[in-house]
């Protein structure tokens, strides 16, 4: 293999295995074996992978006869060569790709001089050649950015397992104050012993009450204790169903459906490069069946409509606590990017850094990982910035991240609808979200009749290596993907538009129209009184209106609590009851919650009321029985402590003698 008269490590190997193999020797033909065999069948149906067997190369054989593994002078190396060069930065693309098996003191040059021999082609080059020596595994030196990221990554689950010992530190704490409670944080506590344990509750609690003064409730304390993994993982498996007028139940199913139907067309076209049958894939696009797959694409705009309409929602709903003002739109900006910037980050930094380690095989990227050297070069930065769909496309981080980069654009434009809207130029905030929709239409419009023979699927574009691609003109870019937003958008102004008398988890008020014509007569009534927010808390004796309107939560019945609350302090509620609320109030109150819920019926309007005053009454009850409960275990404790007492000095006792009647001061101060 070269040219000189000094033979190198590899020649001496290959010569070695060139006569063990001739031999016949086991060995030998193991790693012969393992190379990828030419003109596989399946080739017409795309089968462009002849691999051989990674595993039988680089591993020693086992003998079943002897129970041993063979022996062999050296140890293999696999490589892949493509001579079409479609391998490139320690990645493999599609095309015909060659698994071969030679020894491991062959470096690339030798190996590309073999292939060259071999092939009978002198165009084949190292960018052809893809081997497991040179995979990150493989390397004496880990580089920086990995141990940054095990560095972060120790961090992080250090602060967990600390949160989690401060959690049930707390706990434990928190039960030692309240006995009677059963559950706390999710846990189950000492109470839920039965009574035949009486030496374990009082070893228990014991255990509490020294444990407890390892550490105090502060406000770090209760901060850190909310990366514990336990509660963590009782947030995420406990499930419940919220009864409130304003719950968006239905928005769950949505996004599990369109989960799942994402789910389900990106296994198919990620496995689309690693097919053997891949005209067969192509083919089933001529099955209606198979639409469901090669349009899904679709899927996306789902959860793009439900994050315009969930926006203009909470958009008006945080606009009726506070004023418009520039602070309200730097939070509106700062929380978005705050909310999902750490979490992304961080994947991003274990997909550039650790995804080379985390597998091998003939067509795994073991060098590089699943990101390219544009995306450690200045592919990251638009990642933290959210542009990568628009700077830079083609060295894009986590290409599945154009979502993220496409919805916080979305959140960047959408204020110019919102603020007309939200400060009664609602018509304004129509015609831009109206304009957004043309945008995104006219945008497609104009890409397919600038490119005709662009192809309109991803599945045909992953095959598609030259001409404009789908996926960064049409898939990807804002301009195109905005119209399903702003249908979110407008979805939610209408909403908003109709007094929210829709409710998502509730059947139509009444079993027939009349019913429904009185619910709909009760929403328009304090408009026809002509009350506004400010003339309400005027009458309600309310001084500021930004009082009354921190009263609104998440439903009718809880908005009327909260403003019961706000008019009635607990010495108040204490000497009141439900039906001292004058009717005059009970009108106001009413007008109030119409206006910011749409509508309320009578009976939920009065058990709302009625259940402040009742529950102030019960806490009261239960506050006292606690403190009686209390009382009664330190009297039984210290009633133990004098009998043991007692005990130890019982000799004592006898042998003195006393003049008078011993006193009964201290049982009458228990």
């Amino acid at each position: 293999m070269s040219n000189s008269n000094a033979t190198t490590q590899c020649e001496q190997d290959f010569l070695i295995l060139v006569e063990a193999a001739l031999s016949r020797d086991l060995w030998a033909l193991k790693l012969f074996d393992s190379w990828g065999k030419p003109l596989p069948s399946g080739v017409l149906k795309g089968n462009m992978l002849w691999t051989g067997n990674y595993d039988e190369c680089l591993d020693s054989l086992y003998q079943p006869a002897n129970k041993t593994f063979l022996s062999q002078p050296f140890v293999g190396q696999y490589c892949t060569l493509s001579p079409s060069e479609t391998i490139s930065q320690g990645m493999i693309s599609s095309g015909l790709t060659l698994g071969i098996c030679v020894p491991s003191s062959c470096d690339r040059q030798s190996i590309v001089r073999l292939a060259r021999n071999l092939f009978k082609k002198d165009n084949i080059t190292e960018n052809n050649l893809l081997c497991s020596n040179d995979g990150a595994s493989k390397q004496k030196n880990l580089p920086r950015g990995v141990v940054i990221t095990c560095i972060v990554l120790s961090l992080l689950g250090l602060l967990v397992f600390i949160g989690t010992i401060v959690d049930l530190i707390l706990a434990c704490r928190f039960e030692s104050i309240n006995p009677d409670s059963s559950h706390i944080n999710g846990y189950n506590v000492i109470s839920d012993i039965g009574p035949t344990n009486s030496k374990s509750i009082i070893s228990s609690r014991y255990l509490c009450s020294s444990i407890q003064a390892l550490l105090s409730a502060t406000p770090q304390s209760i901060f850190i204790a909310q990366f514990s993994a336990i509660r963590t993982l009782r947030r995420i498996f406990t499930m419940k169903k919220k009864n409130d007028d304003n719950s968006l139940a239905f928005i769950h199913g949505l996004r599990v459906l369109s989960l799942f139907w994402v789910i389900f067309g990106h296994s198919i076209l990620f496995n689309l490069f690693y097919t053997n049958n891949i005209i067969d894939v192509l083919s089933w696009s001529h099955n209606i069946a198979f639409q469901l797959i090669s349009n899904g694409v679709l899927s996306v705009d789902t959860f793009f409509v439900i994050s315009g309409y969930l926006t203009a929602i909470i958009f008006v709903r945080e606009i009726t606590k506070e004023k418009l003002s520039f602070r309200f739109l730097i939070r509106y900006y700062i929380h978005r990017y705050i909310r999902l910037t750490p979490t992304f980050l961080l994947v991003l930094l274990v997909s550039i850094n650790l995804t080379a380690y985390f597998g091998r095989g003939p067509i795994y990227p073991s060098i590089q990982g699943f990101e390219s050297e544009g995306c450690r070069q200045h592919g990251w930065w638009t990642a933290i910035l959210y542009v990568g769909n628009l700077v830079h496309v083609d060295d894009m981080c986590l290409s599945v991240s154009w979502y993220l980069y496409n919805d916080m654009q979305f959140h960047w434009i959408a204020p110019l609808a919102l603020i007309p809207f939200v400060i009664g130029r609602k018509s304004i905030g129509y015609f831009v979200t109206t304009i957004y929709v043309l945008i995104g239409i006219g945008s497609i419009v104009g890409i397919l009749l600038y490119y005709p023979n662009m192809s309109l699927s991803l599945f045909a574009d992953a095959t598609n290596v030259n001409g404009p691609s789908f996926f960064s003109k049409i898939y990807i870019a804002p301009w195109c993907r905005i119209s399903a937003y702003a249908i979110g958008l407008l979805t939610g102004f209408i909403f908003i538009n109709t007094g929210h008398s829709y409710r998502s988890n509730t059947s139509m008020p009444g079993d027939d129209g009349r019913n429904w014509l009185i619910q709909v007569g009760r929403q328009l009534e304090p408009k026809s009184l002509g009350l506004t927010t400010e003339s309400i808390a005027e009458k309600l004796g309310i001084k500021k209106t930004s009082l009354l309107t921190s009263c609104i939560r998440n439903s009718a019945s809880n908005t009327t609590r909260q403003i019961i609350k706000l008019l009635y302090s607990p010495a108040k509620r204490q000497k009141s009851r439900g039906k001292d609320v004058t009717m005059e109030k009970r009108k106001l109150i009413k007008a109030f919650v119409v206006q910011e819920h749409g509508t309320i019926d009578n009976r939920s309007f009065r058990e709302a009321i009625s259940g402040v005053f009742r529950s102030h009454a019960h806490s009261i009850k239960k506050k006292k029985g606690v403190e009686d409960t209390k009382a009664s275990n330190l009297m039984k404790d210290q009633q133990g402590d004098l009998s043991i007492q007692d005990d130890i000095n019982e000799e004592d006792s006898r042998s003195s003698e006393y003049d008078e009647e011993p006193s009964n001061d201290e049982d009458d101060d228990l």
